[in-house]
């Protein structure tokens, strides 16, 4: 009887013990999900779900919202130029490091080989030497070239918003007060940088693959082909709205997660128009880069190897431009549907 006894109060116990951990646990997982049902914005569309594809209108031409980039850098030149020196200046301090390439002493040695180059040879020269370029940099200069341009793209950021709302602004406020969002900011690159990695691994293995001839027969290299291609439009796909992010985590007082559900509702049926904008903006920075590349080394060369790092220096506070404004037209968009 005794042993019977015990058996029994020890099955209770163990029930009781049961009972509570059940209890705890839907206590906890209800908690969970109230905690990101709270976080969720209405119209928040769900990852790989169908959902019925609504017509919507073009937000605006590419060509369109170059110009008015353009005119916008040419009206607050003053602001953007002060923080473009500032960031120029920073640059060299810190992270300056001599080019691996000479152009002038390129053409010098064809010049003086009696092969005098045309626009179409210097322009396949300028190619080449723009993907091959690399500096010789020491590790703390290639990182501090990548802060400089994270903590000066926010920067440039902060102005042109508060530029846009028709807030007077200084380049002495936007350098002391713009790295407030510096943690989303990275957050947000961050999450770039994770959806670049698998593009990243098996673009890597394609290369590998077609070096060391471990694709041998034609279906294993169009094999190959054809997953590097659908891990690109993959990456192209759902990187968008990493990219628009970039300009609504800086907005003061907006939590990431609810900045990407809205830039989520904002891109979700403007995928390709945002890709075929990114296309035509990257386009228009490498035309434009080649062309005065090419003027440079005609009629200036000693200046060429300079612009190497001056262009894209100088670049970054006209994409952002072109970037924001295309951020807005896509929350303009986004507004007139709800």
């Amino acid at each position: 009887m005794g042993s019977n006894s015990k058996n029994n109060s020890s099955k209770g116990t163990f029930s009781k013990i049961k009972r509570e951990v059940r209890l705890m646990y839907r206590e906890f997982s209800g908690w969970i999900k109230q905690k990101v049902a709270n976080r969720k914005i209405e119209g928040s569309p769900r990852s790989f779900r169908k959902k019925k594809r609504t017509k919507t209108k073009s937000i605006e031409k590419s060509s369109r919202l170059i110009k008015e980039s353009l005119k916008f850098v040419g009206e607050h030149w003053k602001t953007l130029g002060l923080i473009l020196l500032a960031y120029i200046g920073v640059y060299f301090v810190l992270a300056y490091a001599t080019p691996n390439i000479n152009l002038q002493s390129i053409f010098n040695e064809a010049s003086q080989a009696g092969a005098k180059p045309g626009i179409a040879s210097k322009l396949e020269t300028l190619t080449g030497a723009l993907f091959t370029y690399r500096s010789e940099a020491t590790d703390f200069a290639r990182w501090a070239q990548f802060f400089l341009a994270v903590i000066f793209s926010i920067i440039f950021i902060y102005a042109i918003r508060n530029l846009h709302r028709g807030t007077p602004t200084r380049a002495r406020d936007a350098l002391y007060s713009g790295t407030v969002n510096l943690i989303p900011f990275v957050l947000g690159i961050c999450l770039i940088a994770i959806e670049l990695i698998p593009f990243t691994l098996i673009g890597v293995s394609y290369n590998l693959g077609m070096s060391r001839g471990l694709f041998i027969g034609a279906l294993e290299k169009y094999t190959a082909v054809v997953v590097l291609v659908l891990a690109g439009l993959l990456t192209f796909w759902f990187i968008p709205t990493a990219i628009i992010s970039l300009y609504a985590v800086t907005v003061p007082g907006v939590y990431p997660s609810k900045a990407m559900q809205a830039v989520r509702i904002m891109v979700s049926n403007r995928r390709l128009e945002v890709v075929r904008h990114l296309t035509v903006f990257v386009l228009f920075i490498f035309v434009s880069y080649m062309v005065l590349l090419l003027l440079l080394v005609t009629y200036l060369p000693r200046f060429a190897n300079l612009s190497l790092d001056l262009f894209f220096l100088t670049a970054l506070p006209l994409i952002h431009v072109m970037m924001y404004k295309l951020y807005l037209r896509l929350l303009e968009g986004a507004q007139k549907q709800s």
